[in-house]
């Protein structure tokens, strides 16, 4: 496996470590690839008369762990989001409902749902509107 070379990274006469590069590092902008790479790197380039400690390494690891299940919980909270927005762009299907867009200010009956960029819209005669829009709806 070929690493890339890590700025800051741990080194024999004592320099920061991959670990607290990382903890120095902004949190968000850390991605799961970039964590294996620091830790891979950490372990690859600790010096062998001075192991790095094992309850950090542990810590590290649940950090990961961590970073892994946000990262599934995230991408669950989307999908859930946008399945109660397509729900509700359903629902108004066969409904009268008035919009306003900017200054298009229009309504119509809901005749069916779109979907662009994986957010649902719903089309009113030939105007596509957003939900965002949508001011008002009558039965």
């Amino acid at each position: 496996m070929n690493v890339p070379a890590v700025t800051g990274g741990s080194n024999p006469t004592g320099g920061t470590s991959g670990a607290a590069a990382a903890k120095t590092a902004n949190p968000s902008a850390l991605g799961q690839g970039a964590f294996m790479q620091l830790l891979v790197a950490e372990l690859k380039y600790q010096n062998p008369m001075q192991p790095s400690n094992p309850t950090a390494f542990i810590g590290e690891l649940a950090q990961f762990q961590t970073l892994s299940s946000m990262t599934a919980l995230q991408k669950d909270m989307q999908a859930q989001s946008q399945a109660a927005q397509m729900q509700e762009a359903v629902g108004l299907v066969g409904h009268k409902v008035q919009y306003l867009a900017g200054t298009r200010h229009g309504s119509g009956t809901v005749q069916r749902v779109v979907v662009r960029s994986g957010v649902p819209a719903i089309v009113v005669g030939k105007t596509t509107v957003a939900l965002s829009d949508v001011t008002s709806v009558d039965s």
